[in-house]
């Protein structure tokens, strides 16, 4: 006697693996040979003046607004609002050419300028502050008896306003 020849084996299935047999577990996705995944993506040509224009032009407002009024942080202020200035015009070329950053170099500009001026106010309002007290007390600088007898007469018609009304 002779056996029956076995059956055919299953036709394969679209995804181009066979059906497993009973009893087998389906078969593992296949994965795409690896180098045949997404492109890399290409380098970035960030404008690094731009940037640094921005940040420097940034601080520069800071220390010449808000803290300006402490006379250490103006020097700070003028020197980085300078280098912002001259940052953001290298930015601002290197933008033509590479197409990135202009936005920054022009906000490096702008922040740089405002730094700068505000600085640059509070020193003018220093220098008239100091020649409006030299121009009003000067006299009794070099006279401090002159100061203390006005002083004094100033006091006594304030008691005679605040007594007799």
């Amino acid at each position: 006697m002779s056996t029956p020849p076995p059956p055919p084996p299953p036709p394969p299935s679209p995804g181009g693996q066979p059906e497993p047999y009973e009893g087998q577990p389906p078969p593992q996705p296949t994965y795409p040979p690896p180098g045949q995944g997404y492109a890399p993506e290409p380098p970035s040509g960030g404008n690094g003046m731009a940037t640094g224009s921005l940040v420097c032009g940034i601080i520069a407002v800071i220390f010449g607004t808000i803290l300006g009024f402490f006379v250490l942080t103006i020097p700070i202020a003028i020197l980085l609002g300078i280098v912002a200035i001259v940052l953001g015009v290298i930015g601002l070329n290197r933008a033509k050419v590479s197409g990135t950053g202009r936005g920054q170099a022009i906000g490096g500009l702008v922040t740089g300028g405002i730094g700068l001026v505000a600085a640059l106010l509070w020193i003018a309002l220093g220098v008239a502050a100091i020649s409006a007290f030299e121009n009003n007390f000067g006299e009794f600088i070099e006279d401090p008896e002159a100061f203390e007898q006005e002083m004094e007469e100033q006091f006594d018609q304030l008691e005679d306003v605040e007594e007799g009304g």
